[in-house]
């Protein structure tokens, strides 16, 4: 597991083992608030969503398996490497991981097996499988795509669903509430038309120019 950034306000790890070492053992109760329970939504309860990086359990969803995961709360990161990845508020440059999840936050490049997008954004994105919900892309790769109330400039995926979703570009095969502005084919019909315009157009300046 590799990070690199900012940390906190002070430069250290927030649960550092300096300044927790003598501290008290919480309630079970509350050690278990930092495990995602709910919906499989990897998210920790407002009470331990500080500032910072921090190490966490993580309940996948559909399991009760629970995973290590690096989580980041409203953090600016250069490039982070994990399992996985859980940023809420935060912003990464790069982030490799094999599930990840973003809540109100941004990243520019996602490399991942899994990843979901909640309320977020991301310049190019590849993935198995990609869920965007109420977020936008400039790029999304992924053998497997469902988007609700997104926006994506290209989108290639070998199975789509859209749910009252906009994509411009768009390759591969998809279903849903489709909205979209060009496909491969409309491009090639769409190049094939300019190229005839231009012969055209330099036709008849040949022509003039002999007169």
């Amino acid at each position: 597991m590799v990070w690199t950034g900012m940390i906190d306000d002070n430069g250290t790890i927030d649960g550092d083992a300096s300044t927790t070492a003598n501290a008290p053992m919480p309630p079970a109760d509350e050690r278990d608030e930092t495990v995602a329970e709910r919906s499989g939504t990897p998210a920790v309860t407002e009470p331990t969503r500080r500032k910072g990086i921090r190490d966490i359990l993580y309940k996948l969803p559909g399991s009760r398996e629970q995973v290590p995961a690096t989580e980041a709360s409203q953090t600016d990161l250069s490039q982070i490497t994990a399992t996985t990845v859980l940023l809420d508020r935060s912003g990464s440059e790069q982030i490799t991981a094999d599930r990840v999840s973003l809540d109100h936050s941004g990243a520019r490049a996602i490399d991942a097996k899994s990843a979901q997008l909640d309320r977020s954004g991301v310049v190019a994105l590849g993935s198995n499988h990609t869920v965007l919900l109420h977020s936008s892309a400039v790029q999304v790769v992924a053998d497997e795509a469902r988007l609700t109330d997104s926006s994506v400039v290209f989108l290639s995926s070998d199975n789509a669903t859209l749910d009252n979703s906009r994509v411009i570009f768009f390759n591969g095969s998809t279903t849903g509430d489709v909205q979209t502005l060009i496909t491969t084919r409309t491009a090639a019909i769409l190049a094939g038309a300019i190229g005839i315009a231009l012969m055209l157009v330099m036709l008849i300046s040949r022509i003039g120019s002999r007169r």
